[in-house]
């Protein structure tokens, strides 16, 4: 993957816009190399500012694996059809097809926005999974709402049981009053 990226950013030439792009393209090269996963989410952040130029399908899935790595699986989704669109290869058709059988879309939401405790029936083993959880406990913990992909299982938002199922979408909203009757159980 890095020999390919570095050819395609030696083939960029012309405008200001490509030129950047080539900086950039090889900017995530090193970082990738390092796995220096952040870093490269704030590359590519900076690779899609660009205006009319076209990114090489490797670029989408480098961001992919840094999206991995911090449990952003709908940012993975995401990232890897943007690189079919360039090129539909079998790595990413079984990389989506395995999303799509261990992960499922979540809504989960307080009205009001209050913070909430999640918790998985069973902690993942699995790296990208367990991360996508913590994501999860995270943002409920904070903000009190997590849009985004968890791991099939069952899980507890407060004192609410509810199962992801690969295929469906999970919507969970407690209300002020559900998460008091929460926070008096503790």
């Amino acid at each position: 993957m890095t020999t390919l990226l570095l050819l395609i950013s030696l083939s960029f030439a012309g405008t200001r816009e490509e030129g950047e792009l080539s900086r950039l393209v090889d900017e995530m090269i090193v970082l990738s190399e390092r796995q220096a996963w952040t870093g490269v989410e704030r590359t590519y952040a900076k690779v899609l500012d660009l205006e009319d130029v076209a990114i090489p399908r490797d670029v989408h899935i480098s961001a992919a694996h840094a999206a991995r790595s911090t449990g952003d699986i709908a940012e993975v989704v995401v990232r890897l059809r943007r690189a079919q669109t360039i090129e539909r290869t079998d790595e990413e058709a079984n990389w989506l097809n395995s999303i799509d059988e261990e992960f499922a879309r979540v809504e989960l939401r307080t009205v009001p926005a209050r913070s909430v405790d999640l918790a998985p029936a069973l902690m993942p083993f699995e790296p990208d999974q367990r991360l996508a959880v913590e994501r999860a406990i995270v943002a409920l913990a904070d903000d009190g709402e997590f849009v985004g992909m968890l791991p099939v299982g069952s899980y507890v938002l407060g004192t609410t049981d509810f199962d992801v199922t690969a295929g469906y979408t999970a919507h969970v909203e407690l209300s002020g009053k559900e998460l008091k009757a929460a926070q008096k159980k503790k």
